[in-house]
């Protein structure tokens, strides 16, 4: 039976705009057909730029439109929504292979099982696009609002902005069309959290020291001493942590950006070598055909070699230094005593122990966890070289696109010029 998946889409469209005609609940103040809409349309612009067919297309705007009417109905509301295009999906008489589809891509998109294929990818960045615009403020205190409702507690600005910046530093983009469009505005976003969140710390802060002057007055015991030893305000410009700490820095607010810098490396070095990989498949792919092929008929068109020869050389070195990038370099395994103590071991890093017992790295790691001095600079040191791994993976495959880029263009040339000839 074939299937007009245009016609399946529009019926799909006008049944959701149904439901939210027939269901409706005050509580729903995100997750609604507004935000519904937004991912429908945030789905068919990726959906575009990517090129997939018409049928993959239509069955992941289906899914993005049933997204989100689990909220309406019962919990737990992601199962409710896949539960729900199930049901539609079977009275339309829809294949099992497509309800199967829609099913694996909704659940992607929800996080329900890993997004592994470029529709559940797709999905997955659709209905989280709005964290990579200007309206994110605004979107997300609606989402908390919901989720007070939904769940019957209430949420201070310091627990949602904790539970948000989760979501943002964890939850990022799986596509690169995305990545590229809105993850500028979504890191702003998460600076941008970061800063409020510092703010209020460091006006409770304030307060709690109002509070201990007050009380220290009050008991005759505010002395000089004493309130230098309570002293906020502070003009070191280093990264003294213990400093820091006594004087009232925002520790909290250093080690969300601890925490944020080393996930966005770590998402960085993935995309470093899904870019490797791609060019190591598709390089390995022309040189297969091209062997295949082209070589055979060297007898018959002598006038071929050049050009193919031109060809294998660009694809061999374009996949040496894509291996450059993505080989792993280990180091000794071992860290001394002496590194230890002058602290100038990183303790983060598998290579500077995997070679030695527990006994040894259990004791380095009590000796940094114990030197708050010790920790961060290990956290710095730990982020600083991910940055220089990554930035030679960069220029590797750098070079590895410009030889591809350029190498495939010239072989074209000789194709073509030899062809003429």
């Amino acid at each position: 039976m074939t299937i007009d998946y245009q016609q399946l889409l529009r019926r799909s469209a006008e049944h959701v705009a149904l439901f939210f005609v027939e269901h409706s609940d005050p509580r729903i103040l995100f997750h609604n057909q507004e935000y519904t809409t937004d991912t429908v349309n945030q789905a068919r612009e990726i959906l575009t730029a990517y090129k997939v067919n018409e049928r993959e297309s239509a069955l992941v705007s289906i899914a993005a439109w049933f997204l989100n009417t689990g909220y309406f109905l019962k919990a737990p509301y992601a199962l409710a929504s896949v539960e729900n295009a199930r049901t539609f999906l079977k009275s339309a008489d829809v294949p099992q292979e497509d309800i199967e589809f829609v099913d694996g891509v909704m659940k992607s998109a929800l996080g329900l099982i890993p997004a592994n294929c470029l529709s559940g990818k797709i999905l997955y960045d659709a209905c989280r696009v709005y964290t990579g615009t200007e309206s994110f403020s605004e979107i997300n205190k609606r989402a908390r609002r919901e989720t007070e409702r939904l769940n019957g507690i209430e949420l201070n600005r310091e627990q949602w902005s904790t539970i948000s910046l989760e979501q943002l530093t964890q939850e990022v983009f799986l596509t690169d069309y995305a990545l590229l469009r809105y993850d500028q505005v979504r890191q702003q976003n998460i600076a941008s959290l970061i800063k409020k969140k510092e703010e209020r710390l460091e006006r409770r802060e304030k307060k709690a020291r109002k509070r201990e002057l007050a009380l220290l007055e009050k008991e005759g015991n505010a002395s000089g001493d004493g309130v230098e030893g309570l002293n906020y305000e502070h003009h070191d410009d280093t990264y003294d942590i213990k400093s820091i700490k006594k004087k009232g820095g925002p520790i909290r607010g250093i080690e969300t950006m601890f925490r944020v810098s080393s996930t966005n490396q770590q998402r960085l070095s993935v995309m470093a070598d899904n870019k490797a990989h791609i060019l190591i498949s598709v390089n390995s792919i022309i040189i297969s055909v091209a062997i295949a092929v082209v070589i055979g008929k060297f007898g018959q068109q002598p006038a071929l070699l050049i050009p193919t020869v031109l060809l294998l050389v660009v694809n061999v070195l374009t996949i040496i230094f894509s291996i450059l990038a993505t080989r792993p370099k280990v180091s000794t395994g071992v860290f001394t005593q002496e590194q230890l103590e002058k602290k100038t071991v990183n303790l983060l890093y598998f290579g500077s122990y995997y070679r030695m017992g527990f006994e040894e790295y259990e004791a380095g790691m009590a000796k940094m966890i114990n030197d708050s001095d010790f920790l961060y600079r290990t956290l710095m040191k730990n982020i600083f070289w991910q940055g220089k791994v990554i930035g030679h993976k960069f220029n590797l495959l750098r070079i590895a696109y410009n030889i591809f880029m350029y190498g495939i263009a010239l072989s074209v040339i000789v194709y073509t010029l030899t062809s003429i000839l």
